[in-house]
């Protein structure tokens, strides 16, 4: 910060944390098809995507179920 004395604007509030870094769990997993391509370990990858590793498990179990399920769901919306 520039001004030592600047406040944040009347109203503003930190946001929530798992609101902010709640991905989609299909983007989460093109993210780490990417890494892996390039070398990453998936522990790595959790790293490098601020994730602890169960979490980017879920993810990518999520983004899996889902993959499996789209023409289903494609039906079901049709």
């Amino acid at each position: 910060m520039d001004d030592p004395d600047a406040k944040p604007a009347e109203g503003w509030q930190r946001p929530d944390r798992d609101a902010r870094r709640w991905r989609p769990a299909a983007e989460v997993a093109e993210d780490v098809a990417d890494l892996e391509r390039q070398g990453e370990s998936r522990e790595q990858v959790a790293v490098r995507l601020g994730m602890d590793r169960k979490s980017l498990e879920r993810a990518l179990m999520r983004a899996a179920e889902y993959k499996s399920r789209q023409p289903e769901l494609i039906a079901e919306a049709g």
